[in-house]
């Protein structure tokens, strides 16, 4: 699920300055996950991905705050593991 979030807040942020011979590492990563949900040739991305989130409960708020909470526990974990205040 982190990945994922991780992967549509890179496009969300990032999409516009790629180029279609654009490599980089966080380019490649960011597509292949979106490709794997079959999602990178739709017109809205971002609510293709939640509305997948939440399938298949209505694409409302409430329904994705337990995604989010998920993505968030995630980051805070890996940002302490990162600066050491966390064992792996």
């Amino acid at each position: 699920m982190t990945e994922l979030i991780n992967a549509v807040a890179n496009y969300w942020k990032h999409n516009y300055e790629w180029t279609h011979d654009d490599t980089s590492a966080r380019r490649e990563r960011t597509l292949e996950s979106l490709e794997a949900l079959e999602l990178v040739s739709q017109s809205y991305h971002l609510v293709e991905i939640l509305s997948k989130l939440v399938e298949p409960e209505p694409l409302l708020f409430r329904n994705l705050v337990p995604y989010l909470e998920e993505w968030r526990d995630e980051v805070m974990k890996a940002s302490k593991v990162c600066s050491g205040l966390e064992p792996q």
